[in-house]
């Protein structure tokens, strides 16, 4: 998602999909890492 940076203010539905976006980016970089690390450890 493209932030606007025009000088106003997002809305509230603008604000609350940027912050779910993020949120989402960061549960999958978690659960990325986690599955390596359990198939790594699986493995050894």
């Amino acid at each position: 998602m493209i932030l606007k940076h025009t000088g106003e203010a997002m809305d509230y539905l603008e604000q609350s999909l940027a912050i779910q976006s993020s949120m989402e980016l960061v549960v999958a970089l978690y659960d990325g890492m986690l599955r390596f690390l359990h198939q790594d450890v699986a493995c050894a």
